[in-house]
């Protein structure tokens, strides 16, 4: 919105109701007001689909299912950030996710991962896995995320699981390993660079997905012929712009989001009817015993 004495542009939108009232509105609340309107039911096309987004930061996969007709509840422990709810993941209850997911976005907090920590949290060639307390945390929030991605497949088995992390140790972690097998989330890693996404820094990601559809949609590294950026060097670094950096690029989660939708309409998953959990069922989802053997198999 544009100042009338200035003509600068603040951080505010103008957002005009449908019986004519006008309101001044922040991007953050612009995405919640929209993220939470019904949406309309259409008995033709099927249930409408739901996505859960872990950890949202500017919630750009939220934004994306949203404008494909998908019902999306987005996390994040931080109140700065675009999710539709605030919650800690530890402490996360059937209430605050509603129902269970058809497509399932984590990006979780990677500083224990990153190469950059010079080995400060995790030396994965010498077997350390969780040196310092933060690590040790940052796997409870893994295998808390890991449960609740179980928990969704248990009851959609059609589900499609995204996790982003930049390209660092946790693809050598005992935890990632374990959620590869097929008996646990069946997901395997697609290296992409930011650049081919329209993005000015390079940020080399790994994305894993159980969907080999989606895998190949996403894949692409900067090379002399698809960056122009190659040769000269990327102008931004993700070192100096950490807080934009670590968001995923706005386009490639609307590729997310077209592809996932492509996928679902061949399925026909609008025509299966959406699960219903029994109080019983719930109850086990919230005392963390919904998916059997779960600490046994995901722990270390």
């Amino acid at each position: 919105k544009a100042d009338q004495e200035t003509g600068k542009y603040s951080d505010y939108y103008e957002v005009t109701y449908d019986d004519g009232e006008v309101e001044d509105m922040t991007n953050q609340e612009c995405i919640r007001y929209w993220a939470k309107l019904p949406t309309l039911k259409n008995p033709v096309r099927g249930r409408t689909l739901f996505a859960l987004e872990l950890f949202a930061g500017v919630g750009a996969i939220t934004q994306e299912f949203a404008s494909c007709g998908w019902e999306v509840r987005s996390h994040d422990i931080l109140k700065d950030k675009n999710s539709t709810d605030y919650v800690d993941i530890m402490k996360i209850l059937f209430k605050d996710i509603g129902r269970v997911p058809d497509f399932i976005f984590a990006s979780p907090m990677c500083f224990t991962y990153s190469l950059l920590a010079g080995g400060k949290h995790r030396s994965p060639a010498t077997g350390e896995y969780e040196k310092t307390a933060e690590a040790l945390h940052n796997n409870s929030i893994f295998t808390k995320m890991i449960y609740i991605m179980r928990w969704a497949k248990k009851y959609n088995p059609h589900v499609i699981f995204v996790i982003e992390n930049p390209k660092g140790l946790l693809q050598r972690m005992p935890l990632m390993h374990m959620a590869e097998t097929e008996k646990v989330l069946g997901i395997r890693a697609v290296h992409v660079d930011y650049c081919q996404w329209g993005r000015m820094e390079k940020k080399p990601t790994m994305l894993w997905s159980n969907s080999e559809e989606l895998r190949g949609a996403l894949g692409g590294t900067c090379t002399a012929s698809t960056c122009p950026f190659f040769y000269r060097g990327h102008p931004v670094s993700p070192r100096g712009n950490s807080e934009a950096s670590a968001e995923i690029p706005q386009a490639l989660a609307k590729e997310i989001a077209q592809c996932v939708n492509s996928i679902f309409y061949q399925m026909k998953i609008r025509k299966k009817p959406a699960v219903e959990l029994s109080p019983e069922e719930i109850e086990k989802f919230d005392n963390g015993t919904a998916v059997l053997g779960d600490r046994e198999e995901i722990s270390g």
